[in-house]
């Protein structure tokens, strides 16, 4: 008879990265020569708004309404309308076109 081990779902909080670490990794992305501002704006949206990766993929500029500068509440608004969970041929294909995935 085995037993079953127990199992934690505390994170650990030394394998996060600090606001400093982020923020380092952020500014390494973006100064890529090649994609670099585009995956700096994708990791930004992950690590500072949450989405899904499927879900920050398929927003457009639309979707983000920033507050203005100087407003006292800085909280911007992302509208999450689908997801796009897989990428390749399939996405291509003309199906995907027509009907596109609905979040739930």
């Amino acid at each position: 008879m085995t037993t079953a081990s127990k199992t934690s779902n505390a994170v650990d909080k030394r394998s996060l990265l600090n606001s400093d670490q982020a923020a380092a990794l952020l500014d390494w992305i973006r100064r890529r020569p090649r994609g670099g501002k585009r995956l700096h704006a994708f990791f930004a949206t992950l690590y500072y708004c949450g989405p899904r990766p499927e879900e920050a993929v398929a927003m457009h500029v639309r979707d983000v309404h920033l507050p203005d500068v100087d407003a006292d509440d800085q909280w911007c608004e992302l509208m999450i309308h689908t997801a796009t969970p897989e990428v390749g041929e399939k996405r291509r294909h003309p199906r995907w076109l027509r009907d596109p995935p609905c979040l739930a």
